[in-house]
């Protein structure tokens, strides 16, 4: 199904393994802003041209941009066009939409593309609507290692999952993306097609929760603080994880 491509395209960030994608993922807690044009350089190129592996990058700099609002070296000096493009949105979700738009005319971007940059919300109130959003936030947080972004992935997670009728739809789909394995066309008989997106949200948070929590402290501290004990989202991350019913 299209929409689970593209929720599922977006989960994080991209899935290579590469010591440029470990270092990503690891960043909040050496934070070695010096180091970033050289790992920026290298996401990009890993990227392959690919536009769903950015937005976990442009997150990732608009993380950084708010604790260093005054930084201008984050990025190699040969950096790419979508490189600079990603700085700009960047600026704009961190809240200087002028220093982004500035950047976006110096580069050429088209007036719709200006357009998304002046209209980006800010980082730190992100409802998560959409998969990049989402990008954004695990960008921002693997940057930072600041909880804010964390209890928003978290909170929007346990709206989406904490109806009965849909929970063990998005346990489903969460295992699908998961395996690749089973049948779950089904779906769109059951359901319209924006109740499958925000179906095919839960469950993309569904998966990178489950990897993340796994990992990172930071993480598991506000999953633990934040998901209610006695909810559906609660009992469909225990069982995606492998750690009970």
């Amino acid at each position: 199904m299209g929409i689970l491509s593209s929720a599922e395209a977006q989960t994080i960030s991209p899935e290579q393994d590469s010591s440029a994608h470990t270092r990503f993922r690891s960043f909040y807690k050496s934070r070695d802003v010096g180091g970033l044009p050289n790992l920026l350089q290298d996401l990009d190129r890993s990227a392959g041209g690919d536009w769903t592996a950015h937005p976990p990058i442009i997150g990732f700099i608009a993380g950084i941009l708010i604790e260093n609002p005054s930084r201008f070296d984050l990025l190699p000096n040969d950096a790419s066009t979508v490189l600079q493009a990603d700085l700009a949105l960047a600026y704009s979700l961190s809240g200087q939409s002028e220093r982004g738009l500035a950047i976006a005319r110096q580069i050429g971007l088209d007036e719709k593309r200006q357009a998304f940059i002046r209209s980006a919300p800010s980082l730190k109130t992100l409802t998560v609507r959409n998969p990049t959003e989402l990008d954004y936030l695990w960008g921002a947080a693997f940057a930072t290692g600041n909880p804010l972004y964390i209890r928003a992935i978290v909170k929007r997670f346990t709206q989406l999952v904490d109806q009965p009728e849909k929970a063990n739809d998005i346990l489903a789909i969460s295992e699908f993306m998961q395996t690749k394995k089973g049948d779950i066309r089904w779906l769109k008989e059951r359901y319209d097609r924006a109740t499958l997106l925000d179906m095919a949200l839960a469950s993309a948070i569904l998966v990178a929760l489950s990897r993340n929590v796994a990992e990172h402290e930071f993480i598991r501290k506000v999953v633990a603080e934040d998901l209610p004990k006695d909810g559906y989202a609660h009992r469909i991350l225990t069982a995606f994880s492998g750690q009970g019913s």
